[in-house]
C-alpha cells in the first residue's frame, strides 16, 4: 500500500501530538526514534569502511514530574501496531538478558531490540558498568557481535541493530550514569535532548476526528516505511554540502560551553548521516538523500544541542558544580541578595555549612558574586554593581 500521508511522517505526528503537555522536541526525536526502529537494518550507507544503520541512542532530560517524557515515548509506541517485526526489550533488564533477548530476535539476518527505557538509570541497575560497555559495543552493529561468559559458552548476536530511547532526569544522570559513560565512550554516541518547560495545554487532551483519522494514517504509513530496503545513494548536491560542513566542523567543533560534549561531538558527522537517513525515510521512498535531507538533520540537531550541555552541567570532578550552579541562580533571580545564613538556610537540604562557603568563595573568587555590608549579590545586580 503506498504511503497516505501528503507531508513528513514526522511533521504529521508533531500535528497529531500537538495536545499533549510534552514539549514538541520530546515528540520530535521520540519520532525520529520510532521511525529508526521500522528502518532497522534493511537500509543503510556504505562508508566504505564500514556501513551506518538509522538506529539512534536518544535520552529525553528533563527535571522531574516536569515534561511528561514517559508519555511521549509511549504516544511513539503506540504508532508501531501495525508494523509486522517490531519487538521491544523489557524497560528493567541485565546485560546478560539483553545479550539473550537480541540473539533470540534473530529474523532474516539481523536481531532486532528497541530499548524504550522510562527511567534510564533503573536500565543499568543490575549490572551498571557492563551494560555501559555492551551498549557502547554494540553500538557500531558490526555484522556479529560475540561475547564469551564466565562459563565459557560463547554468546553470538548476527546483524545486531539496538535503538535506544531513553529518559532521565539531570540528577539521575549525573549520580546514577553519566560520569561513568563518559569514561567508556557512551555519551558520544547519544543525542541527549533536554526540556524544563511543559506546553500550556488542558489538563484532559482531546482529540479531533481528524486527529485521530491521521493517528491511524500514522501507523499504515509507518507499516510502509519498515518496508524500504536497500542502500542509500546521495545527491551531488548533498556530496558539496556535506563536504563543506565536514570541513567548517573541523575549525569550529564543540559549539556549546560543555568540555564533556568533545566526544559527542567528534561522533556527530556520523550522528548526521543516520539523522538524514531517518528524515528521508519519514517522507519519500526513494533511497537518496539530497541537501534538503541535510539542511533538516543541521536543523533538527542545532536544535538539541542548544541545551544539551544542561544535561551535563553537574558532571565532572567537583561535585559541588550543581549547587554551585544552583545558588547562582538564585542570586540572579534576587536582585536584594542573601547573607551568608539565608543561603546556608535555602540550601540546607543539599548544602553542608562549610559546603556553602565553599560555593560562596567559589562564586566570589568567579566575580559573579560579591559581599557587600554583610550581604552577597549578583554582580550586576542593583546592589552588585562594581
Amino acid at each position: 500500500m503506498p504511503r497516505q500521508l501528503p507531508e513528513s511522517w514526522l511533521l504529521a505526528y508533531l500535528a497529531y501530538t500537538h495536545e499533549s503537555k510534552s514539549p514538541e522536541i520530546f515528540h520530535l526525536w521520540t519520532g525520529i526514534s520510532i521511525i529508526a526502529g521500522a528502518l532497522q537494518r534493511k537500509v543503510w550507507f556504505d562508508m566504505a569502511y564500514y556501513k551506518l544503520y538509522p538506529h539512534h541512542y536518544i535520552v529525553l532530560v528533563s527535571p522531574p514530574g516536569r515534561c511528561a517524557k514517559t508519555t511521549a515515548m509511549a504516544i511513539g509506541r503506540s504508532m508501531t501496531k501495525k508494523v509486522d517485526y517490531y519487538p521491544f526489550a523489557v524497560e528493567s533488564t541485565s546485560r546478560e538478558k539483553l545479550i539473550k533477548s537480541m540473539s533470540q530476535s534473530l529474523k532474516n539476518g539481523q536481531s532486532v531490540l528497541n530499548v524504550h527505557a522510562g527511567e534510564f538509570a533503573s536500565f543499568f541497575a543490575t549490572s551498571a558498568e557492563k551494560m555501559l560497555v555492551f551498549l557502547t559495543d554494540i553500538y557500531s552493529a558490526q555484522e556479529t557481535w560475540a561475547h564469551e561468559t564466565i562459563s565459557g559458552q560463547l554468546s553470538e548476536i548476527r546483524g545486531p541493530f539496538l535503538n535506544l530511547l531513553a529518559a532521565t532526569t539531570p540528577d539521575s544522570l549525573e549520580r546514577d550514569v553519566a560520569v561513568a559513560a563518559v569514561g567508556v565512550g557512551l555519551t558520544s554516541r547519544i543525542i541527549f535532548v533536554y526540556e524544563d518547560t511543559p506546553r500550556t495545554q488542558p489538563w484532559r487532551p482531546k482529540l479531533s476526528d481528524s486527529q485521530r483519522a491521521l493517528g491511524q494514517l500514522l501507523m499504515s504509513d509507518l507499516a510502509h516505511i519498515a518496508t524500504l530496503q536497500g542502500e542509500f545513494a546521495i545527491t551531488p548536491e548533498f556530496d558539496d554540502a556535506f563536504q563543506a560542513w565536514e570541513d567548517q566542523h573541523t575549525v569550529e567543533f564543540n559549539t556549546t560551553d560543555s568540555p564533556l560534549l568533545d566526544d559527542y561531538f567528534e561522533r556527530k558527522s556520523d550522528h548526521l548521516k543516520k539523522l538524514c537517513m531517518v528524515i528521508s525515510a519519514a517522507y519519500k521512498d526513494e533511497l537518496v538523500l539530497t541537501k534538503h535531507d541535510l539542511d533538516l538533520a543541521l536543523t533538527t540537531l542545532a536544535q538539541a544541542e542548544q541545551r544539551m550541555s544542561s544535561v551535563f552541567s553537574g558532571v565532572g570532578k567537583n561535585p559541588l558544580i550543581r549547587d554551585i550552579n544552583d545558588v547562582l541562580v538564585d542570586f540572579l533571580s534576587s536582585p536584594a541578595g542573601f547573607t551568608r545564613g539565608e543561603i546556608a538556610l535555602r540550601f540546607s537540604h543539599s548544602l553542608r555549612l562549610e559546603e556553602v562557603d565553599e560555593v560562596l568563595t567559589t562564586l566570589q573568587v568567579r566575580g559573579q558574586i560579591i559581599l557587600r555590608d554583610g550581604r552577597y549579590y549578583a554582580v550586576g545586580g542593583n546592589n552588585g554593581k562594581l
